[in-house]
């Protein structure tokens, strides 16, 4: 019902047709989440220790020790247990055990910048747009984009996926768009198009009309990202690996902060011997074993991405 959606989501464009509005979702602060994981640690006897590993000991293919460089020295630990938990670094923390994980890793980056104008109000959910959009160009601006072919791309539709919401309790905007998903090396701070902060704020104003206020004087925003870290069905891998006393808990894709805590319950029972529940197969490396399952993923027609 158009009117209905109107009157419930204002700030919508007129071309909106259909809502699918999560009621009970929400957002909260990774940093936050982690600083408290982090103290309850801490007081459980958890020691962190700053530094790059740099070897396992694998000897008769299985852990028993691992190499740390710190700013204060080497430091040897003697562990007969080892949890690949290192996000985007895993494959490369799984190769020191001699093993290739089937993770890909995707650049995913967004945008932070002042509202004032409040053209995305601050009540707002998380607004994702699930159609293809043409970015808005002035017909002077589209004939001069034509003549080249670096700027021609801008005149094309792009993929559906454009998405924001408000931050915090002053005028910030956050705003996400992974039109160009390659995968790659993994490369700090992460590369991205420098025109895509202009892109995705154009592309949301496809979602979020008010924002065209910001097209004379684009706001000067602050860009940040990271890595997708996924399998190519986009499950993740929690549990053992071929290596005795060696674990995984990791590509979460793009949903970590809503999952990892369940993926740490189903770690912890992988190693310390506690009953596992049923769908803890899924998630194992080793369905890449069976036939069946390769035929599965093979020949599904969606990515898995949320």
């Amino acid at each position: 019902d158009p009117q209905l959606i109107k009157q419930i989501f204002p700030y919508l464009t007129d071309a909106t047709t259909t809502v699918a509005h999560a009621r009970r979702c929400g957002w909260l602060s990774a940093q936050q989440l982690g600083i408290t994981m982090l103290s309850q640690a801490r007081q459980a006897g958890v020691q962190l220790l700053r530094g790059r590993l740099t070897t396992v000991d694998c000897y008769g293919g299985r852990i028993n020790g691992v190499t740390v460089d710190t700013k204060n020295g080497v430091t040897k630990i003697s562990t007969p247990a080892l949890v690949n938990a290192a996000g985007p670094f895993a494959p490369e923390l799984a190769q020191l055990c001699g093993l290739n994980l089937p993770i890909v890793l995707e650049g995913h980056v967004k945008i932070s910048f002042n509202d004032p104008r409040h053209a995305v109000p601050r009540d707002a959910p998380l607004v994702i747009w699930n159609d293809e959009v043409t970015l808005p160009w002035s017909e002077e601006e589209r004939d001069a984009l034509a003549e080249s072919p670096e700027t021609h791309r801008l005149l094309k539709p792009f993929d559906a996926g454009v998405h924001g919401r408000p931050e915090g309790a002053g005028d910030t905007v956050l705003l996400y768009w992974t039109y160009d998903a390659s995968g790659g090396e993994l490369v700090f701070p992460v590369p991205y198009d420098p025109n895509y902060p202009e892109i995705t704020i154009r592309g949301m104003s496809a979602v979020i009309p008010r924002l065209t206020e910001y097209f004379d004087q684009m706001p000067r925003p602050y860009v940040d990202g990271g890595y997708y870290a996924k399998t190519r069905e986009n499950r993740p891998l929690v549990g053992p690996l071929p290596i005795e006393g060696a674990y995984i808990c990791g590509a979460f894709s793009g949903f970590g902060i809503m999952t990892a805590m369940a993926g740490g319950d189903l770690l912890a029972a992988h190693v310390t011997g506690a009953a596992l529940p049923n769908y803890a197969p899924a998630f194992l490396l080793s369905r890449y074993d069976d036939p069946a399952y390769e035929t599965l993923i093979s020949t599904k027609s969606t990515s898995g991405q949320l």
